[in-house]
């Protein structure tokens, strides 16, 4: 795949009861350049940078990402099964998660406009958007607990609870 990364610990941890498959875990890495980590499965990601480029994470399923920094378009697009756990989106990310289904987002700092777009399931505890220009549109199943909103220009259009 194109891109490149350096490499930080990758093992694998006890799977979850209701999953039967090994977690891949990715800590302290970074990743740039286009689709550095494509249809990445059932994996966990800690203290992880991604620098510039494009679908970082495109076409994932059941992944975590924990304590990471987002500094590349289109990170999450057709993703499913995410769960966003104290990350960091900076300004230039740029509509990071798109036509994706089941993403939990907690305890998280957004700079990016257009975060979310026909996302089905999205729910959000404890982020602070700081430009949520376009934001939340066309999206189904909609649950926000405790999030701060500031430059939300017809937040959540045609969306639904």
């Amino acid at each position: 795949m194109p891109g490149s990364m350096s490499h930080g610990a990758i093992a694998t941890s006890p799977a979850s009861p209701a999953e039967s498959l090994p977690h891949t875990l990715l800590r302290n890495s970074e990743y740039k350049g286009e689709r550095p980590l494509f249809a990445l499965t059932h994996a966990r990601l800690e203290q992880v940078r991604f620098l510039p480029g494009e679908s970082a994470l495109k076409h994932s399923r059941d992944i975590q990402v924990q304590h990471c920094e987002f500094d590349c378009r289109y990170p999450l697009w057709h993703s499913t099964e995410v769960q966003i756990l104290d990350c960091r989106f900076e300004a230039d990310v740029r509509a990071a998660v798109w036509y994706s289904n089941d993403v939990v987002m907690r305890n998280c700092l957004v700079h990016a406009p257009k975060m979310f777009r026909r996302v089905s399931g999205l729910w959000l505890q404890d982020c602070r958007f700081t430009d949520a220009a376009e934001t939340m549109w066309n999206c189904d199943t909609l649950t926000p607990i405790r999030a701060e909103v500031k430059g939300a220009d017809y937040l959540g259009m045609n969306s639904s609870e």
